[in-house]
């Protein structure tokens, strides 16, 4: 619904000129749009809310920790990795979140399990992972009409260009 009314108020700054062969847009200054990726494009909060969760439940199944105690060391974790490179895209980063939470959890020999983890997490936040309603159709029209787009984010390039990938938008970026 919220793209769908971002695309209706885009479309209303075109003309499309119907008589030009490639259907040129009349009177338009627009020459190129920028987005923003998580929750715009796509629902980043449904995504990581199941991704978190999951790697909650599967620590706590590893370890024979209660869940709870992993989902408090988890938030302390994920705080102190923002408090510490706060601004930065690496203040995102899963693996970083993981490895505090392991370590805080008392849980020797971890590292090989970081990187399971952070391959688990992003697996099943990829699960969920879906263009909200009307993005394809918004960009398709961006593309038509000669409209550059660009996607900004703060998050980690690695796993932005991904989300890009997966979910099919590359040739319109």
């Amino acid at each position: 619904e919220n793209i769908q009314k971002t695309f209706n108020y885009w479309k209303s700054f075109f003309t499309l000129c119907p008589w030009h062969p490639h259907g040129l847009i009349q009177n338009s200054r627009i020459k190129g749009v920028l987005l923003d990726f998580d929750n715009t494009l796509y629902n980043y909060d449904m995504c990581n809310a199941h991704a978190k969760s999951e790697i909650i439940r599967k620590i706590s199944e590893d370890s024979n920790i209660p869940e709870e105690s992993v989902r408090k060391a988890y938030e302390i974790s994920r705080l102190n990795v923002k408090k510490d490179l706060e601004n930065t895209g690496p203040s995102d980063s899963r693996i970083l979140y993981i490895q505090k939470t392991l370590e805080l959890l008392g849980l020797k020999n971890y590292m090989s399990k970081c990187i399971d983890y952070e391959d688990f997490f992003w697996k099943k936040f990829f699960e969920k992972l879906q263009l909200f309603d009307g993005v394809m159709e918004f960009l398709a029209f961006t593309a038509k009409n000669k409209i550059k787009v660009c996607i900004i984010s703060d998050m980690t390039t690695r796993m932005q260009m991904a989300k890009i990938d997966y979910l099919g938008v590359e040739k319109y970026v």
